[in-house]
């Protein structure tokens, strides 16, 4: 070897080492921030995919029964009707049964059928309750900043006292 000493940081393509060791150190935190988030993720996907699906069944047969009352009192075709007239049923999953609001469904007849097939259901287990709710204005009007939440103007509240 020569007289000279060698540089404590060796340049590998274009990077120092010190450099090199600081963007590894920047990889490995964004990496583990990237996997808490996931598991975080991941742990929300379970808690709603556990025991709110308890139900999942009958909620699928009640909203396919109400799909049905729909396109035969002719409020819509199809699903596709439905949404261009903003008809819609959505659920939300609760642990104690079914839970679902319908917007737009106006017709007496039509609020009494889905009933019917409420008390159906409801009948069917002695274990879980039934809720719709009809509301008279389309979902995306109750959404947003600064937007009232109308009340429903039927609710059909099927439980069992303990």
């Amino acid at each position: 070897m020569s007289g000279h000493m060698m540089p404590k940081e060796r340049a590998y393509s274009g990077l120092r080492v010190s450099e090199m060791t600081k963007t590894v150190f920047a990889i490995v935190k964004h990496a583990k921030l990237l996997i808490v988030a996931m598991l975080m993720l991941f742990s929300c996907s379970y808690a709603f995919s556990g025991e709110y699906e308890i139900y999942r069944k009958e909620r699928e047969w009640l909203i396919n029964e109400i799909s049905t009352i729909l396109r035969n009192n002719n409020i819509c075709h199809s699903r596709m009707d439905c949404n261009k007239k903003k008809i819609e049923h959505l659920y939300q999953p609760v642990d104690t049964g079914v839970y679902i609001n319908i917007y737009v469904v106006t017709d007496k007849n039509t609020v009494m059928e889905i009933g019917q097939k409420a008390i159906e259901l409801f009948t069917s287990r002695n274990d879980m309750s039934v809720t719709i709710n009809f509301y008279n204005v389309p979902h995306d009007e109750t959404m947003g900043l600064f937007r009232f939440s109308p009340k429903p103007f039927a609710t059909i509240n099927l439980t069992r006292r303990k």
